[in-house]
């Protein structure tokens, strides 16, 4: 049987280029950042999280050809930030190109129909890659 599986963009430990890794390493640095793209709204999954829900879809009695997987939540630049604050304990200046486009949030209940991932995944997923990195 094939199965379609749709996979938001992966954040990692071993991936050293992207936004998360971005707000991390200033953080870090406790420098100012400037994304100069649109960074508000977009999709994303800890690399780890993602490996757990295909193991579970492998194992599961799924019948679905296309299975969207992410977090069910909308991510965006300002969760993140939020997270890094929480995590690091201050603030950095960020400035980021806004978009004002509305909030891309896939279907996932097919996932939710094999396996459980909640809100709350989103948000300790990223204090875990905050912290453990």
């Amino acid at each position: 049987k094939i199965v379609l599986l749709r996979i938001p963009g992966l954040f990692s430990e071993k991936r050293k280029k992207g936004v998360i890794n971005l707000v991390r390493e200033h953080f870090l640095k406790k420098q100012p950042l400037e994304l100069n793209f649109v960074a508000e709204r977009w999709h994303i999954m800890y690399v780890v999280r993602c490996a757990e829900l295909i193991g579970k879809l492998i194992n599961s009695e799924c019948t679905d050809y296309i299975i969207n997987i992410g977090y069910p939540v909308v991510s965006d630049i300002h969760k993140v930030i939020g997270v890094a604050e929480k995590v690091f304990g201050y603030s950095i200046p960020i400035n980021f190109i806004s978009d004002n486009s509305d909030s891309y949030m896939p279907d996932l209940s097919t996932l939710k129909k094999y396996t459980k991932i909640s809100e709350n995944d989103f948000y300790l997923d990223l204090e875990k890659y905050f912290i453990e990195k």
